[in-house]
């Protein structure tokens, strides 16, 4: 099957090959399918991108490293690729952060974007890695969804892990008084020391934030 991607076969006849490679979850394909990314015909790009999903998490590691060195039209394929798998392609880029480096890093920021905000409890547990170039990166990934991200964010902050808590609680004091309308409708059924902690945040806020405290 694979000696049928060669270009110099029918586009009918490569697309079924390339679709059949898919179906049999094939792991030596990965490398020869996101090389069709290249091809000028959409459909064989297309083909190879549903194949390389259906593969799952083998095709993960190296459709992931493909974004420090792949040209454009191959990057675009592999952030709809990656984009499609969803939270094991998620937790596979965030482990792979400290791997990539130039674009790649951007294009894995541009993935993470792509998957929307049922990403963020993804991001949100990663936040336990000691690694300071992943945590750059998905706190900045964090505050480019802005709002979307303050529900994820407070309920984050019962998290099991300390460093995941203090994290997110330096995150939510940056994103400043837009938060405090719902951190303080969230503390009706908090434990003690979870109340005293969204207090913190909102004291370290500022003024702007003590406001909605002084006219209640």
């Amino acid at each position: 099957l694979l000696k049928l991607l060669d270009s110099k076969h029918d586009i009918t006849l490569r697309t079924e090959a390339i679709l059949a490679l898919g179906r049999m979850q094939t792991p030596s394909a990965v490398d020869p399918l996101i090389l069709q990314f290249q091809d000028p015909d959409p459909e064989i790009r297309t083909a190879a991108s549903h194949a390389l999903v259906h593969i799952g998490i083998d095709a993960l590691g190296p459709l992931i490293s493909s974004l420090s060195t792949c040209d454009d039209q191959a990057a675009w394929m592999v952030h709809v690729t990656l984009a499609e798998m969803e939270g094991d392609a998620a937790r596979e880029i965030v482990k792979n952060i400290p791997r990539l480096h130039g674009i790649g890093y951007e294009r894995a920021g541009f993935v993470l974007n792509m998957m929307g905000t049922d990403v963020i409890p993804v991001l949100i547990d990663a936040l336990a890695t000691p690694d300071p170039t992943t945590i750059r990166f998905i706190e900045g990934l964090l505050e480019t969804f802005g709002r979307a991200a303050i529900h994820h964010l407070i309920n984050g902050l019962s998290h099991d892990n300390e460093e995941v808590r203090a994290r997110i609680s330096s995150l939510l004091i940056v994103l400043g008084d837009q938060v405090v309308g719902d951190l303080l409708s969230s503390c009706g059924q908090d434990e003690e020391w979870l109340r005293e902690l969204k207090f913190y945040i909102i004291s370290e806020i500022g003024k702007p934030a003590l406001d909605p405290l002084y006219q209640a």
